[in-house]
């Protein structure tokens, strides 16, 4: 029996792709521009793409790197609004990245992966699937490249705290916020001072009664890169984003720029260097210089390590936030849950109609 010389037979690559957020799109560009004969599918547990941007819609989420290097080199988008772009407008920059390049065929949505697995003798990935409506009529595609793209921070969980389970209010995850909350005169608490806390906090305040923000430890919390007397977040004058709009090399210099002062902001980085010192003397300072309770600088100035060890938090309008009457930075650990209150380990007891857990 003669057999056919199947390994020198052109067939397409089959590629599954899991997830169509900022790097499953690049993915796909990339895929669908720069290899020949490929088949190539998107699958997305979301019923839009966007990742991150779709799924988060807290008060105030925004990102904390400039919204012209927050982009992709061949879609530039002299459009920005602003300095630091907030969720809703960086989700439809994808929106519009994926209709404008026709990437849309190739995704399908309300699909969660649920399983992979590598077949030596056939030398293929078998993935299983389920759409979202009918969970339990299970999908299998094989293919010959699997590709994750799934991000790492979007599988929430709210904190192990004794009796959080019998909250008589409302327990809110900032990754899993509920359309139309109503936090208008309410009292809430806030668990937590990394990214998601220190941009919601800001904006909750200005309408809640009373917030109470719990942090377990310091960290450190400096301006951005591109503040401008203290003020972090910049609107774009129409005059300039028509200008960035005509003219291509005054908007490559201006990216230019901001690529730069970014790439700069490194050298604070490298460990035991002149820089680095200099970095954490400065952030300390501001520390200082922004925070009226002595308490409060007491508890968030880290002093067992540098700044720059752990991402930073530019928070600027956090601080602000701090510092009004009524917000209440909270560092005794939290003991329990109880009703509508929560204890801490030195007994004292705060109600809440809200309690909210950031990452």
């Amino acid at each position: 029996m003669e057999l056919s010389a199947t390994a020198f037979v052109p067939k397409p690559i089959r590629i599954v792709v899991i997830g169509a957020g900022i790097s499953g799109i690049q993915f796909l560009k990339d895929a669908t521009t720069r290899l020949p004969n490929i088949s190539i599918t998107v699958y997305d547990k979301n019923s839009q793409e966007g990742g991150t941007w779709a799924e988060n819609r807290y008060p105030g989420c925004a990102c904390d790197i400039p919204s012209h290097a927050y982009q992709y080199s061949w879609n530039p988008n002299p459009r920005w609004s602003r300095l630091y772009a907030e969720a809703a407008e960086i989700l439809e920059y994808l929106k519009s990245t994926v209709t404008k390049f026709n990437l849309r065929r190739y995704i399908q949505f309300s699909t969660t992966c649920t399983g992979a697995n590598w077949d030596e003798t056939n030398s293929e990935w078998n993935v299983t699937l389920q759409r979202n409506e009918t969970p339990n009529d299970e999908i299998s595609v094989k293919c010959d490249v699997f590709i994750i793209a799934i991000g790492r921070l979007n599988n929430w969980k709210l904190p192990a705290i004794e009796g959080l389970d019998t909250f008589q209010g409302r327990v809110i995850h900032t990754a899993n916020w509920p359309q139309g909350l109503d936090y208008h005169g309410k009292d809430i608490a806030v668990i937590g001072n990394g990214a998601s806390s220190t941009q919601c906090l800001p904006t909750l305040h200005k309408d809640a009664r009373s917030i109470g923000n719990f942090v377990r430890g310091p960290t450190w919390l400096v301006p951005h890169v591109f503040s401008r007397n203290g003020e972090a977040q910049v609107n774009y004058p129409q005059d300039l984003i028509k200008k960035l709009e005509i003219d291509p090399d005054s908007y490559f210099q201006f990216r230019l720029e901001i690529e730069k002062k970014l790439a700069y902001s490194f050298r604070g980085l490298w460990a035991n260097s002149n820089a680095a010192q200099e970095f954490t003397k400065n952030a300390k300072q501001h520390m200082i210089n922004k925070i009226g309770d002595p308490q409060a600088l007491k508890a968030l100035v880290p002093t067992d390590y540098k700044a720059g060890c752990r991402r930073f938090t530019p928070a600027d309008k956090y601080i602000e936030a701090l510092n009004t009457s009524n917000v209440e930075l909270i560092s005794t650990q939290i003991k329990q849950v109880e009703g509508n209150a929560i204890i801490t380990t030195d007994d004292q007891r705060r109600t809440y109609d809200i309690i909210i857990y950031g990452q």
